[in-house]
């Protein structure tokens, strides 16, 4: 009885994809927007931090001293809070 159940809601959901016309290209298409989309969160804020960091050390004219290796250091992890603000905006936009 259940297996019936089960195999007549699997036709049923068959049949309204095909009614529906669903597109594997448009999933994909999303897939690749959102793995773009964060890279693009990755890449502006590491450069925005390095920029910041950049602006810092120039203007501060030795009063803090900071090597190339810490301010990398500090633009990776900023670029990945902003990787992870993406993940969670995009995750809580689709619970609602």
């Amino acid at each position: 009885m259940k297996n019936d159940d089960s195999v007549n809601r699997l036709k049923e959901l068959a049949e309204k994809m095909r009614q529906e016309k669903y597109d594997d290209k448009r999933d994909i298409k999303d897939i690749v927007l959102f793995v773009l989309t964060f890279l693009l969160y990755l890449c502006v804020g590491f450069g925005w931090m390095m920029l910041m960091l950049l602006i810092i050390s120039f203007v501060s004219l030795g009063y803090l001293h900071m090597k190339v290796k810490s301010m990398v250091t500090v633009s990776v992890c900023f670029a990945v809070l902003c990787g992870g603000y993406y993940i969670f905006k995009l995750i809580h936009s689709k619970k609602k």
